[in-house]
């Protein structure tokens, strides 16, 4: 089933490509309340599209949509509340509105707001989460098609507010159109 999703995520991104990015990520994501399992390595994919190149649409709150997934390995996990003590990988996807602005020819900063899915791989007491996420960032275009891009996110659980997590990202990103080129936007008739 991810590998299908991840596949559909994909081809909606080259359908698009004119107006798309790529990401790849790594960082740390890091509990903050319960601590159920310790902060832990997290590397993932990013696949984005701008809505005003890409649909015509200009909106002034989301630029962007983004897809991503993320994956942590060997989490070490401990739940008190029924003695469970072991280890899982962990799996992310999520999507997020972006609204950017740009600071300069080569610097955009960002804010991000998105819901998400998160699923450990073993069997743990509770496997699935639904989270919300809200975040910052900023990329830097070293080249007009390259940008290296740092992030922080707070992802809430849903049912359970008590149970969050910090994330810290580092990424390399790919814009098919470049920083600046201007697409012509899809004619829907």
């Amino acid at each position: 089933m991810k590998k299908i999703a991840l596949a559909v995520v994909a081809s909606s991104v080259l359908a698009f490509a004119a107006s798309s990015e790529i990401t790849i990520v790594g960082g740390e994501a890091k509990p903050l309340n319960l601590n159920e399992y310790d902060k832990h390595i997290t590397y993932g994919v990013r696949f984005g599209i701008g809505l005003e190149d890409a649909l015509g649409v200009d909106n002034p709150f989301v630029s962007h949509v983004e897809i991503g997934y993320d994956y942590s390995r060997e989490v070490e996990y401990t739940r008190k509340q029924s003695n469970f003590k072991g280890e899982s990988s962990l799996y992310r996807l999520y999507a997020n509105a972006i609204r950017e602005f740009d600071l300069t020819d080569s610097i955009k900063f960002y804010a991000l707001a998105g819901v998400g899915y998160e699923e450990f791989a073993r069997k743990v007491p509770k496997r699935y989460f639904v989270f919300g996420q809200y975040g910052a960032g900023a990329k830097y275009y070293f080249t007009d098609y390259l940008a290296l891009k740092v992030e922080v996110r707070h992802g809430i659980e849903i049912e359970s507010p008590n149970r969050d997590n910090l994330f810290y990202t580092l990424g390399l990103t790919y814009t098919f159109a470049g920083k600046n080129q201007k697409e012509p936007a899809l004619q829907l008739r």
